[in-house]
Formats: C-alpha cells, sequence, structure tokens
C-alpha cells in the first residue's frame, strides 16, 4: 500500500463457471480500489466491497473472503474475515495457535452488512497460514477429509522451515493423503513467515 504496509488477501467464491471467475474478478477489482484509496477502516472498505458485490452479481453468487494490512514497522495486522476459513497464526515461542475470525458474514449476499476489524501482534519466529477450504476438504478414496487437524500438526512440526517450504510440505501432504483422486474444489495457501 502508499503507506508502506501491505495488504493480503484470500478467498472464495461459490460456484466454479465462468461467473464465478467474473466474481472474483469484480471482487479483487473492488477490494483493491477500496484499500489503494487509504482513507476507510477495514471494516468499512468490507462493508463498501460487500454492497458493491451485492448490486452487481445475481443472488445466489457471494464469496468469502479474508483481508489482512500487515504493518511490518511495528509487527501487526489489521484484519478482517469475512467468512473466510479463519487463518492460522502460530507462534513458535509458546506454542499459542489463534484463529483469525473477527469479521462477519459472507460478502456480496446481503446488503449494508457491518463487519469488525481486529488485530493482532506478529513475533519473530511467528507463522501464518491462509488457506481455501480445498485443503482442509481434500478427500482420499474412502471419503475422509484431509481436515483442519492435520493442517495444524504440519504447522507445528514445521517450526524449521521458511514459508515457501512450510506452503510446499503443506500441498505436498494434501496431495499425498488425496492418493491422486480428483477434488472438488482448488488448493489455494498463502503462507507468511515473521524474520
Amino acid at each position: 500500500l502508499s503507506d508502506g504496509r501491505i495488504g493480503i488477501a484470500i478467498g472464495d467464491v461459490s460456484g466454479k463457471d465462468v461467473s464465478a471467475a467474473l466474481l472474483m474478478a469484480t471482487a479483487r477489482m473492488a477490494l483493491r480500489t477500496q484499500a489503494e484509496e487509504g482513507s476507510h477502516s477495514l471494516s468499512e472498505i468490507f462493508f463498501r466491497v460487500n454492497n458493491t458485490l451485492y448490486r452487481d452479481t445475481s443472488p445466489e453468487k457471494f464469496l468469502t473472503l479474508f483481508y489482512g494490512v500487515l504493518d511490518v514497522q511495528d509487527l501487526t495486522m489489521d484484519y478482517v474475515n469475512g467468512a473466510h476459513n479463519p487463518p492460522i497464526l502460530y507462534n513458535y515461542r509458546t506454542g499459542e495457535m489463534r484463529f483469525l475470525e473477527v469479521g462477519g458474514t459472507l460478502v456480496g449476499m446481503f446488503e449494508n452488512m457491518e463487519y469488525e476489524e481486529d488485530r493482532v501482534k506478529l513475533y519473530k519466529g511467528d507463522v501464518m497460514v491462509m488457506y481455501t477450504d480445498g485443503i482442509t476438504e481434500a478427500s482420499n478414496s474412502s471419503g475422509e477429509m484431509f481436515g483442519e487437524e492435520r493442517l495444524k500438526q504440519i504447522i507445528i512440526e514445521g517450526e524449521r522451515l521458511s514459508a515457501m517450504q512450510l506452503l510446499q510440505r503443506i500441498y505436498d501432504e494434501v496431495k499425498r493423503f488425496s492418493e491422486g483422486m480428483p477434488q472438488q474444489d482448488d488448493l489455494t495457501l498463502i503462507v507468511m513467515r515473521i524474520t
């Protein structure tokens, strides 16, 4: 962003067709426009993005969306979670695992929705894993899902891995678990480590 902070977003749209791709493109543009303007709080940004999508999309289309703004100077992240899988923030020093779930409902489904924002303090060595449900809902030949517990265990065991190595480890473990079975959803990951 213009003030040196870094905006990080991850989302997931309903559906798999061309209209879903258009919704994601519209959401990306709306979020970028509001974020780069820089004069609004995160909750106000979400309010505006939500209303834009509500007006411009059909009633059955919506998305989940997480948006965080990282301040690299004071190591804080402000965020809003619009019904997305809560990113996992893990502190290797204390063993504390926190889920970033403050926010509100699905984005684009209801008009004039209010969203709450939160701030987390980050520490050296912390890891944040943002993901879509394609990761935790990947299934094997028995119909068993990969699940949140397996994801959390990989994060805990990844203390000595870089962000890129941890991302690759998660991806590889999901693919190994699913045994080549066709999946219903995309696998999307963002991994950040404070160094």
